[in-house]
């Protein structure tokens, strides 16, 4: 009873591990993508923008009072957002810096309109995206807060004059900014989610059915160890004659197959497979090798992965065993070959060899060609009767365990995170240049609407023509077009460079911008877009440098904004692939490893079917010859070692995907035998959906078989078809259907029971379809 409970323990065990899905910090790959891919954009943007102003400082007559002071301050800021980018620095200090600089900054300029203002300004309304996109929860609060007061604060302490032209368009601006983030964001940590579900659902999916792999490959693997030891040995004995001549031999066979038995009762994993060599000396032949000898073959197995190799020295193993009691001869000759990266051997014998005829489920279908084809090895045998027998095995040389793969599109998955950002970016900018707009201009209908119509078309027309992450020709034109169109009419908005600079929306031009970046085959347009702005600036500046300078250079440091954009969303974008490739690189072996101890316990649940088998009375029987107590020649001897053989071969025929209702019935024949009663037991390989729908079922053959009474026959089938799966217990009137009038079938099952002559029939039905072992509905 207590092997019973751990064998049951370790079933349910398995099936909530298949049930479980995979921890969130396994799953998050995107989310955490977009994480480090925005935090390395946003604060290299930050930092690279804080070098521009060092240039300005650099350069302007403005603060040339202060330019030492300010070049450090900013040099400052400019690393210090490096180190914060490099987990060096906390992000709240970097924070503090640029929303502190910003009066400091307006407090030594001499004008409201000239460059150095105008970039300092811009420094401050990036520095917005530190709360709106890169801070969380109270974090967030505070400096928002602390953004928002900055300005108003700060200017009326140093530039109190400065308020009414400069103190409410940054305000607003700053506001716009971070609000844009926080309405944005949540929408791309949305889409991250999806990723990661869909993700999370493919993991799942794949361990499922890698945890079914492991237990049906387990149980097939213990199936044939059975078959070509304990089975092997009792069918010798069995049949008497020279395979018996040995005693000697017999008892060393014995002993072998005794150790092997105790590992299955024992639920541990089997013995190594024994050299080629070795093979040949337990079964006394005469093994001549051609090309590689055997140990440089067992060389060449030690280089394929482990199944493999077992495989194929398994196979080799089964040959030989056939060679000892089949082909009456004493010699095998095995050639074997490495060449051009594939491993080949051909076990051949000069015996009466057979008609070729292979039953499937048995012999050497399962004991050569099943266990070879089941990792991949491609096997074949000829013979004809008077001719001997030839099995060929050919495998790769460098074969190695396949990568795990999900049907989630990584690299699509990736484009649709950035695609969703630069539409939602494209929005934010006209959604908040026309809030600043009607704030700072109320009721002015100026240039820069003209400025955010074309970037609001830009974007519905990308939206619109977006296919699979790429643009058609014509919209890509377009976009290109509307840059320097939208830069001039952003400039004209503040009178090109002569009235209310600080009004200048310069980001908004980066709208198309980034719309051309993130799809694919558009890069050539990009190119011809930046260039137009270039041009577009170069113009302008020129034809106001007549003017004034100042005014010159306020339009040249306006360029930089929407370059600066760009330069940040390329970094995004890189960010998003390099770090997108490693995070799901992690995840992956993360998942993989879990998915392999996944399938680890379900093979050693596999292995507890062994455990309730009925195995105690081969085993006592192998000790019993393997002692020397039992005479392998013995009639009585001999006859128990058939009923034992017959027995085992009936066991090993349990389909190994039958993962759950195949320990059921191994449990159900043991005890079968333990009553002396027959029992019969015929299925395909659909299983049921689950070790209690498994156990419910047994309960019901457990309760035929007590009722039956000794020497009867009972038969347990298990089909089939495209919406049903029929479970069908016939056994003698009218023990069978009395037994089955107090049970319960399974939730969703129906039970009929008829009776036909001598024989009740009971058949339990399930309505839903269902699926083999492993499949997902």
């Amino acid at each position: 009873m207590e092997q019973a409970s751990a064998a049951e323990s370790a079933v349910l065990d398995a099936a909530a591990l298949a049930s479980a899905p995979l921890p969130p910090e396994e799953i998050g790959w995107a989310g955490r993508t977009l994480d480090q891919a925005l935090g390395s954009a946003v604060l290299t943007m930050t930092g690279g923008w804080q070098l521009l102003v060092v240039a300005v400082v650099a350069v302007s007559t403005d603060v040339a009072d202060h330019r030492a002071p300010l070049l450090l301050a900013h040099l400052a800021l400019a690393a210090l957002a490096v180190a914060v980018r490099a987990d060096r620095a906390p992000l709240w200090v970097l924070a503090t810096g640029i929303a502190t600089m910003l009066p400091v900054d307006w407090a030594v300029s001499s004008s409201i309109d000239s460059a150095f203002t105008f970039a300092a300004a811009w420094a401050y309304n990036l520095g917005n995206l530190l709360p709106g996109l890169l801070m969380r929860g109270h974090q967030r609060l505070v400096f928002s807060v602390a953004f928002g007061l900055a300005v108003p604060v700060g200017l009326a302490v140093v530039q109190p004059d400065w308020v009414a032209g400069l103190a409410v368009p940054a305000l607003v601006t700053g506001l716009a900014i971070r609000s844009a983030g926080r309405l944005a964001l949540p929408m791309l940590t949305s889409l991250a989610a999806d990723i990661d579900r869909e993700h999370a659902q493919s993991w799942n999916e794949l361990r499922a059915a890698e945890e079914a792999r492991g237990a049906t490959a387990e149980a097939a693997a213990r199936a044939r160890t059975l078959h070509d030891t304990v089975i092997n040995t009792l069918a010798v004995v069995a049949s008497g004659g020279a395979g018996t001549s040995d005693e000697a031999a017999v008892r060393s066979h014995c002993a072998a197959d005794l150790r092997t038995l105790d590992r299955m009762i024992a639920a541990r994993p089997l013995d190594e497979r024994p050299s080629i060599g070795e093979l040949g000396r337990r079964l006394a032949l005469d093994v001549r090798t051609t090309d590689l000898d055997a140990a440089a073959l067992d060389a060449e197995l030690d280089r394929l992965p482990v199944a493999v190799a077992d495989a194929v020295a398994g196979a080799i193993g089964e040959a030989m065993r056939n060679v000892a009691k089949h082909a009456s001869s004493t010699v095998v000759e095995l050639e074997a070959t490495a060449t051009d990266g594939r491993l080949a051997v051909a076990v051949r014998d000069r015996g009466r060899g057979f008609d070729g005829s292979v039953p499937d489920g048995r012999g050497l279908a399962e004991s050569i060609l099943g266990r070879t084809r089941a990792v991949g090895i491609d096997a074949t045998i000829q013979t004809a009767p008077g001719h001997g027998t030839t099995i060929s095995l050919t495998t790769a040389l460098d074969r190695s365990v396949p990568a795990l793969e999900t049907e989630v599109d990584l690299p699509a998955a990736l484009r649709a995170i950035q695609i969703r950002a630069a539409v939602l970016w494209t929005a934010a900018l006209v959604a908040v240049g026309i809030a600043i707009e009607a704030v700072n201009r109320f009721g002015i209908l100026s240039p820069t609407y003209l400025m955010l119509s074309v970037v609001a078309a830009g974007a519905v027309l990308a939206w619109r023509c977006n296919h699979d992450g790429r643009l058609p020709i014509p919209a890509m034109a377009v976009l290109a077009a509307s840059v320097p169109v939208a830069f001039v009419a952003a400039v004209a908005g503040t009178g090109y460079g002569l009235d209310e600079v600080i009004l200048w929306q310069a980001i908004g031009v980066s709208g198309p911008l980034i719309l051309l970046l993130v799809h694919e085959d558009s890069r050539q347009w990009l190119r011809l877009a930046v260039a137009g702005l270039v041009a577009a600036s170069a113009t302008t500046a020129t034809i106001a440098a007549g003017e004034s300078t100042q005014v010159a250079a306020v339009i040249a440091v306006g360029t930089f904004p929407p370059l600066a954009v760009l330069v940040g969303w390329l970094l995004f974008t890189t960010a998003l692939e390099q770090v997108g490739a490693r995070v799901a690189e992690e995840h992956q072996a993360a998942a993989a490893a879990r998915i392999e101890l996944a399938a680890r316990a379900a093979s050693n649940a596999a292995r507890a079917r062994w455990r309730d088998a009925g195995l105690d009375r081969s085993r006592a029987l192998l000790g019993d010859l393997a002692a020397g107590t039992r005479n392998p020649d013995d009639p009585a001897t001999r006859a128990a070692c058939a009923d034992e053989e017959a027995y085992l071969r009936q066991l090993i025929l349990l389909d190994p995907e039958l993962r759950w209702l195949g320990d059921v019935l191994a449990r159900s024949l043991a005890a079968a035998r333990a009553r002396g009663v027959r029992l019969s037991v015929r299925t395909g390989s659909t299983d049921v959906d689950g070790p209690g729908t498994a156990a419910q079922l047994g309960l019901l053959v457990d309760t035929a078989l007590a009722s039956t009474p000794t020497g009867s026959t009972v038969t347990v089938t298990l089909l089939s078809t495209r919406d049903q799966l029929r479970f069908g217990i016939a056994g003698p009137t009218p023990d069978l259907a009395r037994s089955a009038s107090g049970w319960a079938p399974p939730n969703g099952w129906t039970t009929t029971v008829a009776t036909h002559g001598p024989n009740d029939l009971v058949e339990v039905t399930s309505p839903r379809p269902l699926h083999p072992t492993g499949a997902q509905p």
